[in-house]
């Protein structure tokens, strides 16, 4: 099929971005008491990930995405490292996290963890919020190739407008019919 270029906005809001760091020792912690969207007494989680501290970039698209720069995203163990950002309880709604390695300003590899689903093939608004952190950040330009487990999309940031432009093939992926 043809490539397909479609704007990404939310409600026509402003792209929001801020820097916060976190560690994943404090993702291990049981949520405080009362905390919306978490199980109160949760037990800590025993994991290698524990000692490590992760600073991100936190970006609104519409939904939230958390954007994590790593040096390796092939050796990443997403499935320990993912759920401590998307249960973490400075994200009572949970959050989507993007773990992204930059290979150059215009070429990004990228894994995304979706809040209520674990690892994807791919993430179009995650695109868009590592696109948009990258710039923020001073570590991309605002035309960038990302490159996920489902293929390449190119990303554009239009900073002026606030349009987030994405391009891609798209693939028919399944057909059916449901009776009711």
């Amino acid at each position: 099929m043809e490539a397909a270029q479609i704007p990404v906005i939310a409600d026509a809001s402003p792209v929001v971005a801020q820097r916060i760091r976190v560690s994943a020792k404090e993702a291990l912690s049981p949520a405080p008491a009362g905390s919306a969207g978490q199980d109160a007494g949760r037990s800590a989680i025993h994991s290698d990930e524990a000692e490590k501290e992760y600073e991100m970039t936190c970006v609104s698209m519409g939904n939230p995405h958390a954007v994590v720069y790593i040096d390796d995203v092939a050796a990443l163990q997403i499935e320990k490292t993912g759920p401590l950002f998307e249960n973490h309880h400075r994200f009572p709604n949970r959050t989507n996290t993007e773990f992204v390695q930059i290979v150059d300003r215009e070429h990004v590899k990228m894994r995304v963890w979706e809040r209520g689903s674990g690892e994807t093939l791919a993430c179009g608004t995650g695109c868009c919020a590592v696109c948009v952190a990258g710039v923020l950040n001073g570590l991309t330009a605002p035309k960038l190739e990302v490159q996920v487990l489902g293929g390449k999309l190119l990303i554009e940031w239009d900073r002026e407008k606030n349009l987030v432009w994405m391009t891609g093939p798209a693939t028919t992926v399944f057909e059916g019919v449901v009776t009711i």
